[in-house]
């Protein structure tokens, strides 16, 4: 039984079950949580990995954490798959007419509204941007417990005319803000991979990423302007290097449509089955 979710649903099954952790982020940021919801996670977690008989990682470091923090799961059942993106689908639609009224010229930011997405720090680089560059922000995701401080740091820094809360958007329409942006920020401080990465170079845009150790590890398939994480001077200089040097967005947009085909989903689904089917560390 394949799980594709970080916790099992159920302890008591007789088939053997694959999870997929996505990250396990409460070990390394517990204030993001509250009191009871961390010792439910922490609970949920470890009853998980106890019951699972193996464990999908979408990376290397993802891996390297679950050993890290579950010593007692054996690290031979733990298979690393790379997140897939379904390159048929995240197309941009010719002909698509979105009720979304977009800014001339705009970085990307889509993140639901976490913590640990760090949108701070990006708002902290976008607001010592010079005006001269005349950006505007756009931020999409669902308005979750980080939204307070997002918005207060908007207010206070008077931003609200050039800093776009979208909230959740539709497929076309997000595909539509993704075509139309200057470049998109991939900012969190922990996640086990980046979907905006991926989804970005298969739109053809530049890509601005955190220097966390499952982007870096992305960085021989695609073309990213990494910058320190959690640094607002790192990464305004990076929105700056891209504005200065156009010929790098051409190179950075075709290296990334090329390489991108090796993150089509249809790879990614032919690995999980190859484990599920053939690998003795999964059965």
């Amino acid at each position: 039984v394949y799980v594709p979710t970080t916790i099992l649903n159920g302890f008591n099954g007789k088939k053997p079950r694959i999870l997929s952790i996505h990250d396990i982020q409460h070990k390394h940021y517990p204030e993001n949580f509250r009191y009871f919801e961390l010792k439910s996670r922490k609970f949920a977690y470890d009853l998980s990995v106890k019951y699972s008989h193996s464990i999908q990682a979408s990376s290397q470091f993802i891996k390297k954490d679950i050993i890290k923090h579950y010593n007692f799961f054996n690290k031979k059942r733990i298979q690393v798959i790379k997140e897939g993106i379904d390159l048929n689908k995240f197309k941009i639609k010719k002909n698509f007419k979105s009720k979304i009224r977009l800014p001339k010229k705009y970085l990307f930011y889509p993140a639901q509204m976490w913590p640990h997405k760090d949108h701070i720090t990006v708002l902290k680089a976008f607001n010592k941007l010079n005006k001269n560059y005349n950006f505007h922000l756009i931020l999409t995701g669902a308005k979750l417990s980080a939204y307070g401080k997002i918005l207060k740091f908007i207010t206070s820094n008077n931003l609200k005319n050039r800093v776009h809360i979208l909230g959740v958007v539709s497929l076309n329409d997000l595909i539509n803000i993704y075509s139309k942006s200057f470049s998109v920020i991939s900012a969190a401080k922990y996640e086990s991979s980046s979907l905006p990465i991926l989804e970005a170079a298969s739109i053809g845009v530049p890509i601005i990423a955190a220097n966390t150790k499952p982007n870096l590890e992305i960085q021989k398939y695609l073309s990213i302007n990494f910058f320190k994480v959690s640094n607002s001077n790192s990464l305004k200089q990076s929105i700056i290097d891209i504005k200065k040097n156009p010929f790098r967005i051409i190179k950075m947009v075709k290296f990334n449509k090329k390489n991108i085909k090796k993150f089509d989903w249809k790879y990614n689904a032919e690995d999980l089955l190859k484990y599920f089917f053939y690998s003795n560390n999964a059965k």
